[in-house]
């Protein structure tokens, strides 16, 4: 991951992500009592010119909804996908192989995409 961030800071892309990712990023450091890596964290995520965090609303509530409906993922997933698809991004990036069966963006195994870098 840190080829990605390293493009990600010379402005090479825009990450953009919903509050999900907030939660599932300080989880951890909260559980383990490391409340200056969940603050590293959180500068890092709200205070980056090249990550967008995007707050759900009705639509993306909406879209998420149809999402886990007709492909049974997971609820974080499914308003992960649906947010990307609101900000009309162009890949989605996941460890998921599972998300691969949602065609109406591209998805990308980081796993793979690392490889290639």
């Amino acid at each position: 991951m840190d080829e990605i961030f390293v493009e990600n800071e010379k402005n090479s892309f825009q990450f953009i992500t919903s509050t999900i990712t907030l939660h599932e990023v300080l989880v951890l450091p909260y559980k383990l009592k490391k409340y200056n890596i969940a603050q590293k964290y959180e500068n890092i995520l709200l205070n980056s010119d090249t990550i967008e965090i995007v707050e759900m609303n009705i639509k993306i509530s909406i879209s998420s909804a149809k999402i886990r409906a007709d492909y049974n993922f997971k609820t974080p997933d499914s308003i992960q996908i649906a947010t990307a698809l609101d900000k009309k991004c162009q890949i989605f990036l996941t460890n998921d192989k599972d998300l691969l069966r949602f065609k109406d963006i591209e998805i990308i195994i980081i796993d793979n995409l690392i490889s290639l870098l």
